[in-house]
């Protein structure tokens, strides 16, 4: 074994033999050292393992270059979707369309007045070229971009529930980016694994916050933010709950 150990070639001597030397005069040597050192340990583990003598010289060099060729390969490549689901977010969710990739390859290919009012000769707000589209599209007094739907939730939730109890349906309790859950955005109250919009998950959740505050007024603050008023000669709860989907 130690004899076989000592038959392998250093690193230098594998960066000489053909097909790796070619490989690494046409990339970057940092990465053809790479992978011939990858090639002489995985040489190393199979003798330590019993699996049988050393490679040849040319045969290492071999699995060395196309290793260094693998780890240069774009890992990004178009698929096919044939899932059902038009906006995927493991195919890249919505694909973009050619006016976007223009617009995107004018603005990014050099700098760009991201953060600065050319006008006023001083910084600006990134957040100044999507406002009024997203205003005149919405109709909304006011908008802001985030990168993406848990920071929307959170500063949703911040600026119309802060301090509020809110119901989320068991089915929007899903797992994102492979960690980060809804309720970390929001305290959950949920019923059921399945969105009822009118009874299992929302009139459910809020007759029990009801009933809390009815039977335990001291011991919930949902009486804060019940308002009790008077329209045409009747009583009228005023509930604010909030829901979002992470589809």
């Amino acid at each position: 074994m130690q004899d076989d150990l000592r038959a392998l070639p250093s690193v230098e001597r594998l960066l000489q033999t053909e097909p790796l030397r070619s490989a690494a005069e046409q990339g970057p040597r940092g990465l053809a050292v790479e992978a011939a050192r990858r090639a002489l340990e995985q040489c190393r583990e199979a003798i330590l393992a019993g699996n049988g003598g050393p490679a040849g010289l040319e045969e290492i060099a071999v699995r060395a270059a196309h290793a260094m060729q693998e780890s240069g390969r774009m890992s990004l490549g178009p698929v096919i979707n044939a899932t059902g689901v038009v906006i995927h977010t493991n195919l890249g969710r919505a694909p973009l369309a050619f006016e976007a990739l223009e617009a995107i390859d004018s603005a990014a290919s050099g700098y760009s007045n991201l953060e600065y009012d050319l006008e006023a000769g001083t910084r600006g707000s990134r957040q100044a070229h999507v406002e009024p589209l997203v205003r005149e599209l919405t109709g909304a007094a006011a908008a802001m971009a985030v990168n993406n739907n848990a920071a929307a939730v959170l500063l949703a939730l911040a600026a119309t529930a802060h301090g509020r109890e809110v119901v989320i349906s068991r089915g929007q309790l899903v797992e994102i980016g492979g960690s980060f859950r809804t309720h970390n955005s929001a305290s959950c109250t949920a019923f059921t694994n399945s969105i009822y919009l009118i009874y299992k998950d929302y009139t459910r959740s809020i007759f029990f916050c009801l009933l809390k505050q009815v039977t335990n007024p001291s011991s919930s603050n949902t009486n804060k933010h019940l308002n009790k008023t008077r329209t045409r000669n009747r009583e009228k709860w005023n509930i604010c709950f909030a829901c979002n989907s992470f589809s």
